[in-house]
């Protein structure tokens, strides 16, 4: 007897049309393998979809949390794959982009990861205007931060004070102010850190 995520990758007649299915991050023995695709193309990092992949061309997942760390870097590489065209298939969640229902319970996550990004530069400009008021924040340049990195560097040190409290990772900072790394967000804090302490 088939499993539901046999029954649902099987009922997809998007894949036979399909050119490339892209199998991200799964394995024979552990996941259901679509076997309507022709072409299956096993693959472990999605710099090798995003370079390879032809619009319409099909990524399947076992579950979405395969795509990124938190629900900010999942949403971050959903929209990778959406702005390439690619169909999307997420086994656990029975999500295919393809499908209108697909399309809906993919906007619902890119929305929830919006809800949080914006509550997470909430919490960070509150944190901001409290040290402010406070004369604790005095923000200069600083060997090592980039200038155009100074706008953001006191939003960005309150996101990473109060990422346990906002169960929010250095990814999803990184992913939120669009940071190229995380040796850029850890130079960013110490700037800011060592601000605020030459303002006690």
């Amino acid at each position: 007897m088939c499993s539901s995520k046999a029954q649902f990758a099987m009922k997809h007649n998007t894949l036979q049309s399909v050119s490339k299915c892209f199998l991200y991050k799964m394995d024979n023995e552990n996941d259901e393998i679509p076997m309507t695709c022709t072409n299956r193309i096993f693959v472990m990092d999605l710099e090798i979809v995003l370079n390879t992949a032809d619009v319409g061309d099909a990524i399947i997942l076992p579950q979405l949390s395969r795509l990124g760390a938190g629900l900010l870097g999942i949403a971050n590489n959903l929209k990778i794959l959406l702005d390439k065209k690619l169909i999307i298939i997420s086994q656990r969640e029975e999500i295919d982009s393809s499908t209108e229902e697909g399309k809906r319970s993919i906007d619902f996550v890119l929305d929830l990861a919006g809800q949080i990004k914006d509550n997470l530069v909430q919490h960070t400009q509150k944190g901001l205007k409290e040290a402010i008021q406070s004369n604790k924040v005095k923000i200069g340049r600083k060997n090592g931060v980039s200038e155009k990195y100074l706008p953001i560097a006191e939003n960005v040190y309150w996101a990473y004070v109060n990422k346990k409290k906002n169960k929010q990772t250095d990814t999803d900072i990184i992913k939120a102010f669009g940071i190229p790394s995380r040796t850029t967000l850890y130079k960013i804090v110490e700037h800011v850190k060592e601000s605020l302490n030459k303002g006690k």
